[in-house]
């Protein structure tokens, strides 16, 4: 690519329209060789992209990606005012995106047009509330409060959950700000789980991992667990667990797919972390991604647990 165009496109996001390309002094035939022969990628309508995603990168990394770039060409490509929403904006707040389909970009229409699909977005019309617009390096994007509470009308409870919980843990929402963005969404289908979420969240689950093993408890009738329960010893506080069951003595940690490093002093003091709990009497189970998938296995292991620390299962 010729360096105008890449300085073109960097500015733009890493999109670039044919108008773009023919200023920086492209030939029509040096456009279509081009496209051609691959080196140019079609974004959407009008707008192509050199990038290339590191296919060394894990998938959901990749695809955030892609949806980035899918973002930038398609608000090039529309017309009319229109501003980023639902799992858009989630993505242009680097806020997780499991369980979300990324194939298509969201906006929402401000000026009255008649929303429509197309094969790379989807276009809502709503009515905006004043105040309920952000900028993001110069794009409109609806706050996160609504972001979270229309994945949670569009998608469903438990990828929203997991958004909540981490927009709550940066800080970046407010319990208050989630309560009040429900008015807005009351009477809007499916709105049942955007309660849902707005009354289960909580900003000291870590992980989208953490938050689904949250849900998964508390759908099969376990206790609510503290999180980030500090643990004792002397008198001075020597970890920290994800999940702690105070009334059944039993220690839950989730360990992601990117927890622990390879290095053999991590699994070293994290051993002797696990001692040190397991030492004042109580049970420590981990649980991984895969346990996710077979809840009823995990939970019949949780109550395991209790019963080996010397306590009947919950009813």
């Amino acid at each position: 690519m010729k360096v105008k165009l890449q300085v073109v496109a960097e500015k733009q996001g890493g999109v670039f329209s044919r108008e773009d390309a023919l200023r920086c002094g492209y030939s029509p035939a040096q456009i279509r060789v081009e496209i051609r022969d691959g080196a140019w990628l079609r974004v959407c309508r009008g707008q192509y992209t050199a990038a290339r995603s590191d296919a060394d990168e894990p998938p959901w990394v990749r695809s955030t990606g892609e949806h980035r770039l899918a973002t930038r060409a398609v608000l090039r490509s529309l017309t009319g005012s229109v501003v980023l929403s639902h799992q858009s904006a989630i993505v242009e707040y680097g806020l997780p995106t499991w369980g979300l389909d990324l194939s298509r970009v969201h906006v929402t229409r401000r000026d009255g047009v008649k929303g429509r699909i197309t094969r790379k977005a989807v276009q809502h019309n709503a009515q905006l509330p004043a105040g309920i617009i952000w900028c993001r390096d110069g794009r409109e994007v609806v706050a996160p409060e609504r972001a979270v509470l229309e994945v949670a009308c569009s998608t469903g409870f438990e990828p929203a959950l997991a958004i909540a919980d981490e927009a709550l843990r940066i800080g970046l929402v407010t319990r208050q700000g989630l309560a009040f963005a429900l008015c807005d969404v009351e009477h809007w289908p499916r709105s049942p789980a955007a309660r849902q979420v707005v009354a289960f969240c909580n900003g000291l689950s870590e992980s989208v991992g953490e938050s689904r093993l949250r849900v998964l408890m508390d759908d099969h009738g376990l206790p609510t667990p503290v999180l980030q329960a500090p643990m004792l010893r002397n008198g001075t506080v020597f970890a920290r667990v994800d999940f702690l069951f105070p009334q059944f003595r039993t220690v839950i940690e989730f360990d992601g797919l990117l927890k622990y490093s390879t290095d053999p002093e991590v699994l070293v003091r994290e051993k002797h972390r696990e001692d040190s709990i397991r030492e004042l009497g109580y049970q420590v189970l981990r649980l991984t991604w895969h346990d996710l998938s077979t809840p009823d296995r995990t939970i019949a292991r949780i109550q395991q647990a209790f019963t080996r620390a010397g306590y009947p299962q919950p009813r």
